[in-house]
């Protein structure tokens, strides 16, 4: 079609020169242009959508021997008896009437899954605050050429890098999102390919090939959407045709065209003066004048002050393809940047977004992102994309005396607003200021590829790891969360990993006993590494025990509950003390979120060949927090004097 025209011209009409994209035109002059799109996929983006196999509900007898299973480490026999009691009470009444509306409601429902409408409920009806409750954020790597990595520069090839991923969405340009187990499915069988229904073509990439493609959906939440507060519940909502992008900086906001009227991208010099414009303008807002800071509120709240702020300047923020976070200050520290990237004090951020782009003046760069409508597959991808293209995007040409005049984006705020935000200013700098955090890597030499050399998973140690650590502080297991991915099935959403098994809670007293011998510490170690990666699996094929459970929760009528939820022991095996997740790629330096549970951890790392890094957050007193890093170190050392000291396998 007329697409596939169009990239053939594109492809003769550019030539590389340098990082430069020259095309000359009719003066013989040389001017650079940026092709439109990011990449020429054979398979149309969204050809798998329809053909992924549905979420499967899981049977309630395997849910409740699982959960069974689960609450075991927490408990004595006394009470493990009760709980068999009450979750088989629970099977055998409500929970199969349960199990079967939930059946019912899920072959009516085939298009989508079964989670999906009320994870979207749960998320979007939670009134907590978005900043440290729920927002993540994940570290961009520097890039290679030094070039690259100032504020402007890195901006505006993003930016330009942004536009090229939205082009290619656009037109299902983009390569599908897939998990590939072996090489991938070679050029000819993709030509095959995109000629099939989505079922057949999804049974020839998976089965064929053991090419799993991913859903995809989130995908039409990426640009130009926001999350928009309203009582009781919030909306998620998405524009179409947006131009431009919004600025922050100094807690001021800004409307910044990045599109032309034509549909091109618009001169990335232009683009660069206009940003170097914002930057020099050295605007700073004053105590109860950076409206973002009301995105950090209790969403009942900031419904209420949503009415009454200007329309028009609500839509430029609101409509934009996403924000983009200029701050002022920098630093090196690895903990203070996970402070500026978590949270940034909140004025010069607007939490509500899809994603938020902070770039500092050292060119130091993070994605914050909202959760509700998506939970990372999206913007790993986006991340990954951007990064890579982003370097081989022309820097701009521009002189610092150049200006642009900056369209700011005017709420004219009332006295009234004013103090509001200045209410919310204190409220937001309390809260933070009880948040601790440590951002840092754990033994040089001790990582994947260590671990694989000792027969362990990598992942499935390191929880092991967390759990050892867990016990030596508090003597016991508490409840544990990591997050798996279900994106292989239709609007699969996450599935929840329960790392305490009663195999890891016994590899952690092994390890703190000092009459343990070497051998039984080894063995209860791979029973452990074995247990999670069993766990690890029934989570990622959807069948795990927390989102079945949330599902016959809602089943159910909320003033005639079975008393299986309302047991203590539900509670605790259930919250999630630590939550964890883990991140791997080129483009990812590291990531983090806020603690889900108030005495708790938050704990995201990313596993390196020859490293561990971890971002540990907490409300816990600063003491704690260094203690939790002393006995996650000494674990490790542990497992290493274990292969050193014993010619153990």
């Amino acid at each position: 079609g007329g697409s596939a025209i169009m990239l053939r011209t594109t492809k003769k009409a550019f030539k590389r020169k340098g990082n430069r994209y020259c095309v000359k035109d009719c003066g013989g002059s040389t001017k650079t242009k940026i092709p439109k799109y990011l990449t020429e996929s054979i398979i149309p983006t969204f050809h798998f959508q329809t053909g992924l196999p549905q979420l499967p509900v899981p049977d309630l007898n395997k849910t409740i021997d699982r959960y069974i299973q689960a609450a075991t480490p927490f408990c004595d026999p006394k009470q493990l008896a009760e709980t068999i009691v009450l979750a088989n009470d629970f099977k055998e009444t409500k929970g199969a009437k349960y199990q079967e509306l939930l059946l019912k409601q899920n072959s009516k429902n085939q298009h989508t899954s079964y989670i999906s409408e009320m994870w979207y409920d749960m998320y979007l009806k939670a009134r907590d605050p978005l900043v440290l409750n729920y927002n993540p954020f994940i570290q961009l790597n520097p890039c290679e050429n030094p070039d690259y990595n100032t504020q402007v520069n890195k901006a505006t090839t993003m930016i330009l890098s942004s536009l090229r991923l939205l082009f290619s969405l656009q037109i299902e340009n983009l390569e599908p999102e897939m998990f590939h187990t072996k090489r991938g499915i070679p050029t000819w069988a993709q030509k095959c390919i995109k000629y099939l229904s989505p079922k057949l073509s999804w049974g020839v990439a998976a089965l064929v090939y053991k090419s799993y493609p991913l859903d995809m959906i989130q995908y039409g939440r990426l640009f130009a959407s926001t999350r928009v507060p309203k009582i009781d519940k919030d909306e998620l909502r998405s524009t179409s045709n947006s131009r431009h992008i919004a600025v922050m900086n100094g807690g001021f906001l800004y409307k910044l065209v990045v599109i032309e009227e034509d549909g091109s991208i618009r001169d990335h010099n232009d683009i660069a003066t206009e940003i170097n414009s914002i930057i020099k303008s050295k605007k700073i807002a004053q105590p109860g004048e950076a409206v973002g800071v009301l995105t950090t509120s209790e969403r009942n709240s900031w419904a209420t002050a949503r009415e009454q702020l200007s329309g028009t300047a609500l839509r430029d923020v609101e409509e934009a393809l996403f924000v983009l976070c200029l701050d002022d200050t920098s630093t090196s520290d690895k903990s203070e940047q996970t402070h500026q990237f978590l949270h940034g004090g909140g004025r010069n951020r607007w939490f509500d977004k899809s994603f938020s782009l902070i770039i500092d003046p050292k060119g130091n760069a993070a994605i914050n992102f909202e959760h509700a409508w998506g939970d990372g597959v999206a913007v790993l991808r986006y991340a990954n994309d951007v990064y890579k293209d982003s370097q081989t995007m022309p820097l701009p040409e521009i002189n610092d005396s150049d200006v642009i005049q900056p369209t700011l984006i005017d709420f004219k705020l009332s006295e009234e607003m004013k103090n509001n935000i200045k209410k919310q200013e204190q409220i937001l700098d309390e809260k933070i200021s009880t948040l601790n955090i440590s951002a840092t890597m754990l033994k040089q030499g001790f990582g994947s590829a260590y671990l694989k050399s000792k027969k362990l998973g990598p992942d499935a140690t390191f929880q092991c790891i967390l759990q050892m650590a867990i016990y030596k502080m508090f003597h016991e297991s508490k409840s544990t969360y990591e997050s798996a991915s279900t994106a292989g099935f239709k609007h699969g959403r996450t599935e929840c990993i329960r790392p305490v098994s009663i195999k890891s809670a016994g590899a952690a007293r092994m390890f703190d006993n000092e009459d343990a011998t070497p051998e039984q510490q080894l063995n209860s170690l791979k029973e452990s590494v074995n247990a999670h990666n069993k766990l690890k699996n029934e989570a990622l094929m959807g069948n795990g025990i927390d989102r079945h459970l949330f599902a016959l929760q809602n089943m159910a009528d909320p003033n005639n509950m079975h008393k299986f939820f309302s047991d203590p022991l539900y509670s605790k095996v259930t919250e999630s003390f630590l939550s964890t997740s883990t991140l791997q790629s080129p483009a990812i330096g590291g990531g983090g979120f806020g603690p889900t549970h108030p005495e708790g951890f938050g704990v995201g790392y990313s596993i390196r060949k020859d490293e561990i890094g971890i971002v540990v957050t907490t409300y816990r007193p600063k003491e704690d927090l260094e203690q939790f890093l002393e006995c996650v170190k000494k674990s490790i050392q542990q497992i290493e004097d274990l292969f050193h000291n014993n010619k153990l396998n």
